[in-house]
């Protein structure tokens, strides 16, 4: 994905007359830094413990999806190896002590937000209120929780009660719609909830 400063994003929403979109500010290389960041701490998704996956192609041209494992003993390696070799795949993967496992779904990296601060950007949060989940995860966190919304009013945060996109309930993406537009709601624009539609800050 190509990224922008937020300076860019900044001239280019003033000369349109127009606030940033959120997904417009996840577009930018602030973003993308925070993100790589919170990534190379957490490593896996913090709920399920799964990396992201990629994508190879067996022998009768199918695609699976599959993320790296470390092998813990050589039974191990020799069953994946088998599973490997029967997709017709050619492993070269450096160091040895880790296989391809294939996975029947794809698995990529978001970044949760704990909580939401009406006067911060993505970006500007504590890395202790951002965690990596993988799609799935966020997703159904999202089903489940809700992440509280502040306003800083005379240097306090107050809560604010905010009503949850009931497209994408509150993730702000769909998982399954991936292949457009990466996945934002087309309900809420990415903000998550219907009040904050617009609101660039959030």
């Amino acid at each position: 994905m190509e990224t922008i400063p937020y300076s860019s994003l900044q001239i280019q929403c003033e000369t349109e007359k127009r606030r940033p979109t959120y997904d417009e500010l996840l577009s930018t290389n602030e973003w993308f830094e925070k993100r790589r960041e919170i990534i190379s701490r957490d490593v896996v998704c913090v709920k399920c413990g799964c990396a992201e996956t990629d994508t190879v192609r067996d022998s009768k041209g199918k695609f699976h999806n599959f993320q790296l494992k470390e092998v813990y003993g050589p039974k191990l390696l020799e069953k994946s190896f088998g599973v490997d070799k029967s997709f017709g795949v050619i492993i070269n993967i450096e160091p040895e002590n880790y296989f391809m496992e294939f996975l029947g779904k794809r698995n990529w990296f978001h970044i949760h937000h704990k909580y939401y601060i009406l006067s911060k950007l993505p970006w500007q949060y504590e890395n202790d209120a951002l965690v990596t989940m993988c799609n799935w995860c966020h997703n159904e966190w999202h089903l489940n929780n809700e992440a509280p919304v502040y306003d800083s009013i005379n240097d306090k945060f107050v809560k604010c009660n905010f009503t949850r996109c009931d497209r994408c309930s509150g993730a702000g993406v769909l998982p399954e719609y991936k292949h457009v537009q990466n996945g934002i709601c087309f309900n809420c624009h990415g903000y998550k909830y219907i009040e904050a539609i617009g609101l660039y800050e959030i």
